[in-house]
């Protein structure tokens, strides 16, 4: 056997032995998240007031996230506007034109009918 495949043969079995590691630790993350929720669960059941905490904070959480992504939208707006005046008059009509498709399209995607 040649040096070099010996050496392959080595380097794949390392990767394998990573792959195996990197499952297992993921694994065990996994069964300590489970653990903690568990716990969580336990408190929540018996103390109605730490539940309410608890939801109502889950609650303002995910308002900020949707503010968070308001915001975001509004400064990709801004900055739109900003490279959009930058160009020449002909290419920024093809632009607004291509732009407004794509938001077209993604929001038909997104709302109802």
């Amino acid at each position: 056997m040649k040096l070099e495949d010996a050496l392959g043969i080595l380097l794949d079995e390392k990767k394998n032995v990573e792959i195996i590691e990197n499952l297992f630790i993921e694994a065990v993350k996994d069964l300590i998240k489970d653990e903690i929720k568990k716990r969580i669960r336990e408190v929540m059941e018996d103390n109605p007031r730490i539940k309410k905490e608890i939801e109502n904070a889950i609650n303002m959480y995910a308002e900020c996230k949707v503010k968070e992504a308001y915001a975001l939208a509004k400064i990709m707006k801004c900055g739109l506007k900003v490279g959009l005046s930058t160009l020449p008059e002909r290419v920024r009509r093809e632009m607004q034109e291509e732009i407004s498709k794509i938001i077209e399209e993604g929001l038909s995607e997104i709302l109802p009918p």
